[in-house]
């Protein structure tokens, strides 16, 4: 009579472990698979998502503010520069002789003529376009027009002092900006050799009292006496 040995075949409960382990084994890898596709995927579709899909950029936002007014004013500087004061800056601009496009925003990073070229681009009309803050024209640059931008900003900011106002501020650049480059460039200049001059080091009489008490009236004047 011939005896059957258990060990030499596994029972049906070992067999249906053994199916279990090899089927959660195979889900778990599955499921990393596809986790790392996605993950891979993932910055490809966020780069080919339609524009109406993302946020839009400063650029974009100011640009549409400006279609719909020459002159934005943030409301961020409600108690230096409220959006009441955007009339008064559009009157200004008027004196320039060209379309003049303003922006007034609180001073930031990346805050110049960056911010107005991608403005422009997204506008897509040519002028004079000034970026200001609470103290002034920051930066300006002129597209397709003949207007001495830089050198009315250098005059604005020479001329006045820091605490002038960004209303009067612009007001000085609006009417640089009307006498034409030739004038304005000439005022520029002038205007930045008086500055310069005016900061050329001179001791203050206070500092010459304590000199000549230090040195004593009978010490000799030089550092060797006097010859």
């Amino acid at each position: 009579m011939t005896t059957l040995m258990t060990g030499e075949r596994p029972s049906a409960d070992d067999t249906g472990a053994g199916v279990l382990r090899l089927l959660l084994a195979l889900c778990g890898l599955t499921a990393l698979l596809l986790t790392s596709a996605t993950l891979v995927a993932a910055p490809a579709h966020a780069a080919d998502a339609p524009a109406a899909n993302q946020p839009p950029t400063q650029a974009v936002y100011l640009a549409d503010r400006l279609r719909e007014n020459p002159v934005h004013v943030t409301d961020q500087l409600p108690r230096v520069i409220p959006p009441s004061m955007a009339p008064d800056f559009a009157r200004l601009a008027k004196r320039t002789g060209v379309p003049t496009y303003v922006l007034v925003l609180p001073s930031q990073s990346g805050f110049g003529e960056d911010l107005l070229s991608a403005v422009h681009d997204e506008l897509g009309g040519d002028g004079l376009y000034a970026l200001l803050d609470d103290s002034g024209v920051r930066k300006a640059a002129a597209y397709g027009v003949n207007a001495p931008a830089e050198a009315a900003r250098s005059v604005a900011a020479y001329e006045l002092p820091y605490d002038a106002g960004s209303l009067r501020n612009f007001e000085r650049f609006v009417d640089v900006v009307a006498q034409g480059p030739e004038k304005a460039e000439a005022r520029a200049a002038a205007a930045g050799k008086k500055l310069r001059d005016g900061y050329e080091p001179v001791m203050p009489p206070r500092a010459c009292c304590v000199a000549r008490y230090v040195r004593g009236p009978g010490r000799p004047d030089g550092p060797h006496g006097r010859t």
